[in-house]
């Protein structure tokens, strides 16, 4: 069936589902393969977090007008999900904190959003370019910390849209950061702007590949990568308890 639609963000606090009764009606929904992955978590938090990102994909599916009964999940050699049932409708899940982020597309694409923590120095030098663990190393405090989890959703929403993950290696390409679009977070939806296409350089030769950044959430990062030109895109924050009744 091939799939016409919009690319969207969708973010999701997590936190509702702590009432039981919320947490009862999506697990309900969840599928089996989904169940059994729930409960073999031993954290609350990260059950929360795996439910959440169903539910997410659940919603964003209705959105577009798709009904399924049973969610079966496919894996790329590297592991990245699809739905078999729906080959063209791409998405891509992360989850940070408390939140869950979904972005879907009619295209291939990656996600990446993490909560800004204190990071060390010496975890950049690892992870990144040596130009961009430059860039990073020339920053301090809340600075630096803001620059590496820029950096990091970056690198690892161009990894997740090749569908190589954290096998491709994140010190095997560098990013050139430029002004790219910015997703606005808000209740009631906004597109990205128009901005300058930051680069993916690897071997010695521009991706083509495009991204849009967000930050409106307060202490997170996150980014959305895809392969062509930088489309519109819509982003919409998710009240997980209000969807459940």
């Amino acid at each position: 069936m091939a799939v016409q639609m919009q690319t969207k963000i969708y973010l999701a606090c997590v936190r509702p589902l702590q009432d039981e009764k919320v947490f009862a009606r999506f697990f309900a929904q969840a599928s089996q393969e989904r169940k059994e992955k729930i409960l073999r978590y031993r954290f609350e938090k990260d059950r929360l977090l795996s439910l959440g990102a169903d539910a997410l994909l659940r919603h964003a599916l209705r959105e577009n007008g798709f009904y399924l009964e049973e969610l079966v999940y496919g894996y790329g050699e590297k592991g990245k999900p699809f739905l078999p049932q729906l080959p063209d409708f791409c998405f891509n899940w992360s989850h940070s904190g408390e939140f869950v982020m979904l972005t879907v597309s009619d295209r291939e694409v990656g996600c990446d959003i993490e909560e800004i923590r204190p990071v060390e120095l010496k975890l950049a030098r690892f992870a990144f370019d040596p130009q961009e663990y430059q860039q990073v190393a020339a920053c301090s405090g809340a600075e630096r910390d803001e620059l590496f989890f820029r950096y990091w959703v970056l690198k690892e929403s161009y990894m997740k849209a090749l569908g190589e993950g954290l096998s491709l290696g994140s010190q095997a390409f560098r990013i050139e950061l430029g002004d790219a679009p910015r997703a606005k977070a808000d209740e009631a939806g906004q597109e990205a702007g128009a901005g300058e296409q930051i680069r993916v350089i690897k071997d010695g030769v521009p991706q083509n590949f495009s991204f849009l950044e967000g930050g409106g959430i307060s202490g997170y990062r996150y980014a959305l990568c895809l392969e062509g030109p930088p489309p519109r895109v819509e982003t919409e924050i998710v009240d997980l308890q209000g969807i459940a009744n």
